[in-house]
C-alpha cells in the first residue's frame, strides 16, 4: 500500500435462505472520510410454486438511487428425451442444454424514474451467457449487450452500450485468486488480488444506426468464428478420447 496511491478495499455480507437473500456491499477508501459507496438488495421468492423473485435494491452515493424488481430466475427445461445434464454425457456442440432468465421493474436514479427490462440466455455447456437490456427514462432510451464467459478461475466478456449520447465498447477480463475455508462451521471464502482489465472504447458521442450495426456485427462474427474453429474442435476431440 502506498500512502498517495491507496488501495480500494471492498466489503460484502451475504445471507440466504430458501425464499430470502440479502446482500450488501461498500467499498472503503483509506484516509477518505467522504460518504461510502454502499449497495444493498433484498430479495423475496413470491410465490411457492414458481421461482419468481421480488428484488428491492438500494444504492447510497453520490448519486443515490432505488429500484424495484421482478425477477424470473435462470431455468432449465427439460424432457425425457434430453435427461439432466450431470446424468447425460457432454454434446459436442455445446449447445443442448439451455436456461432462460427475465425481468423487468423501475428505477429511480436521481429521484427521475425510468423503466428497465432484461432478458438472458445461459448456455450451460459452454459456460456462457448472453443479457441484454432495455431502458427507458427521461434522459431517453439505453439498449446494452454483453456476452460473458466464465469459470472457477477466470471471467471474460464484452460489452455493448447503445444511446442518443454515445456507443461504447468494452472488453472486460478478471482473474479470481479464491481461498475457500473449509475447517470453520459456516462454509465461507474470501478472495485476494482479483486481477481485473477493462477497456472501454468510445466509439461516438452520438448515436448511429450504421456504428450501432457494425459494432454488433463484428463481435458476434469473431465469437461465431472462435466457437467453429475453436471450441467445436475441441469439444470433438474431447468427445473421441
Amino acid at each position: 500500500m502506498h500512502l498517495t496511491e491507496p488501495h480500494l478495499t471492498k466489503l460484502g455480507a451475504t445471507y440466504e435462505d430458501s425464499n430470502n437473500s440479502i446482500e450488501v456491499k461498500t467499498s472503503v477508501f483509506p484516509f477518505d472520510y467522504h460518504l461510502l459507496p454502499t449497495a444493498a438488495t433484498y430479495s423475496r421468492r413470491l410465490f411457492r410454486d414458481r421461482p419468481h423473485r421480488g428484488r428491492v435494491s438500494l444504492n447510497v452515493s453520490h448519486s443515490p438511487s432505488i429500484s424495484f424488481f421482478f425477477h424470473s430466475p435462470a431455468s432449465l427445461r427439460l424432457d425425457a428425451a434430453t435427461g439432466s445434464p450431470k446424468l447425460s454425457p457432454p454434446s459436442i456442440s455445446g449447445l443442448k442444454y439451455f436456461a432462460f432468465e427475465k425481468g423487468f421493474g423501475i428505477t429511480f436514479d436521481n429521484i427521475l424514474p425510468k423503466l428497465v427490462a432484461e432478458g438472458a440466455i445461459h448456455i450451460i455447456e459452454l459456460s456462457t451467457r448472453l443479457r441484454a437490456t432495455l431502458e427507458c427514462g427521461f434522459t431517453g432510451l439505453l439498449a446494452t449487450l454483453r456476452i460473458t464467459w466464465s469459470n472457477e478461475k477466470a471471467e471474460a466478456g464484452t460489452l455493448l452500450v447503445f444511446s442518443a449520447e454515445a456507443v461504447l465498447w468494452e472488453i472486460k477480463s478478471v482473474c479470481f485468486f479464491t481461498v475457500f475455508l473449509q475447517h470453520l462451521l459456516i462454509p465461507s471464502s474470501f478472495s485476494y488480488l482479483d486481477v481485473q482489465f477493462s477497456l472501454p472504447i468510445f466509439l461516438s458521442t452520438r448515436f448511429s444506426p450504421a456504428l450501432a450495426l457494425t459494432t454488433a456485427v463484428i463481435p458476434c462474427t469473431a465469437i461465431s468464428l472462435g466457437y467453429h474453429f475453436f471450441v467445436l474442435p475441441h469439444r470433438r476431440a474431447r468427445r473421441l478420447a
